[in-house]
């Protein structure tokens, strides 16, 4: 319940009293700034009619046709994550963002990727998703170097790969960031305490 700003509130337990002033914002006033957050968010960036994105995810189609035993396929490693995918696509349709999505099944397989880096989707794309894999997003990078295309790295850790081409997006932090934002938190939360680091 919104406090009124002209009354005080009181805590009678710890006997403290708090003055509410223009810090409060109703359930409609909080509804009208995200509604025009929103709107604001739509004009910004749906600066095309039409965005061509690629994912490149290892789907290993090969195996489903070779009849591979489950316990030995690797045809699910990513199955989660493309359904996932699918329902990200699926929710761009309430901001009014119209794509072309265009799937290719790249594995570890350095062949994969070099089968398609010319094909004109690859090169015409606003947005790659993917390799998952560093040895094909390597490729790639440096063959895409020179474009605009801006390629999404979900699962890379080496920052190494933000060097090959400034269009890069690295969603993972390296173990090195990792490592120095957990000294941080714990310099500035637990400076005197005594930390125990069990392997």
């Amino acid at each position: 319940k919104p406090i009124d700003k002209d009354k005080p509130f009181v805590n009678k337990k710890n006997k403290d009293i708090y003055i509410e002033t223009n810090t409060i914002n109703t359930s409609s006033q909080l509804s009208d700034t995200l509604n025009k957050e929103n709107n604001d968010l739509k004009k910004e960036i749906q600066k095309k009619p039409l965005y061509n994105i690629c994912l490149l995810i290892p789907l290993y189609t090969n195996e489903l046709k070779e009849n591979i035993p489950e316990e030995e396929a690797n045809y699910f490693n990513f199955i989660t994550f493309y359904e996932g995918f699918l329902l990200g696509i699926d929710s761009t349709n309430k901001l009014d963002i119209k794509l072309n999505l265009f799937i290719y099944d790249v594995t570890k397989d350095t062949n994969d990727i070099k089968n398609i880096i010319e094909d004109k989707n690859i090169k015409s794309a606003d947005m790659i998703i993917g390799p998952f894999f560093n040895n094909n997003l390597t490729i790639l990078a440096k063959s895409l170097k020179q474009s605009q295309v801006k390629i999404i790295s979900p699962f890379a850790t080496d920052d190494n790969i933000l060097s090959l081409n400034t269009n890069v997006i690295k969603l993972s932090p390296s173990v090195s960031k990792e490592y120095q934002y957990l000294c941080n938190y714990i310099t500035n939360n637990y400076n005197n305490s005594n930390i125990f680091i069990i392997n």
